[in-house]
């Protein structure tokens, strides 16, 4: 068969994704920044942040943690899950408190404050 039907997708476009309108966004990239201020790491009007990326982009200015480290940020970044014993410390401790007596996946036993939200040992420890 030669040629596109109208129901065809042109090519490169997976089967079945209707084309984008024109302007819409087509890629999403993530630079986090961390361990730094606001001020030291967008102070300088010369950076190549603040020359470069910040005009081809989208700087978000109030965007907080949820956490003081790093693995309970990622965490929350990607799955929207709170902190738990042992990601809110990179997994420092293999202990995990009060979190040592549950299996990864057991919904948080307060559901009326902590909605949707998982409790485990998180970074897959394992008693030793």
């Amino acid at each position: 068969m030669t040629g596109h039907s109208a129901l065809a997708n042109p090519p490169g476009q997976p089967p079945g994704q209707q084309a984008l309108p024109p302007g819409a966004i087509q890629h999403v990239m993530v630079i986090d920044l961390e361990n730094e201020s606001y001020d030291a790491t967008y102070g300088d009007p010369n950076s190549y942040l603040n020359k470069v990326l910040v005009p081809q982009g989208e700087l978000l200015k109030n965007y907080y943690a949820t956490g003081h480290v790093s693995m309970d940020n990622y965490i929350a970044q990607v799955s929207g899950q709170a902190p738990n014993f042992v990601t809110s410390s990179d997994c420092a401790s293999a202990t995990g408190g009060a979190y040592n007596d549950v299996v990864p996946g057991t919904l948080d036993a307060n559901q009326q404050k902590f909605p949707g939200q998982v409790d485990g040992r998180g970074a897959s420890i394992r008693p030793r």
